[in-house]
């Protein structure tokens, strides 16, 4: 099967529910390829909907997604896919979508993984 979203392929598209504080690993290939960590943290001295990046080494990214877990269940995600990196010869691009029922309740974290361009180099 193969699925596209206008001119992107889609690699990868899953739904997990997860617990608060602990990191989300998604790894593409075995364990010394591209890995991307996504932690939630509630963090009430923060806005809403804020999310941080860091580059942990030339394999690994590591997202914080503060307060996209609300007591109101909306949740939120990114607008149109991120740019990240490149896999397979192509350009990598990543959405998320984070919802939950409740205040302190298991959230539910919605990822789709794209291949866009091919790229000099990959």
């Amino acid at each position: 099967m193969k699925v596209k979203v206008g001119t992107f392929d889609i690699l990868s598209s899953s739904s997990l529910l997860v617990e608060l504080g602990k990191p989300i690993e998604i790894y593409f290939g075995d364990t010394d390829n591209l890995k991307l960590i996504f932690n939630l943290i509630t963090d009430p001295t923060k806005e809403k909907f804020k999310s941080e990046a860091r580059l942990i080494n030339d394999k690994t990214i590591e997202l914080d997604l503060i307060n996209f877990v609300t007591a109101q269940g909306t949740g939120g995600g990114n607008k149109y896919p991120v740019k990240i990196g490149k896999f397979q010869n192509r350009a990598l691009y990543y959405s998320f979508v984070v919802t939950s029922i409740g205040d302190g309740i298991q959230p539910l974290f919605h990822y789709t993984f794209y291949l866009g361009e091919e790229v000099a180099n990959g």
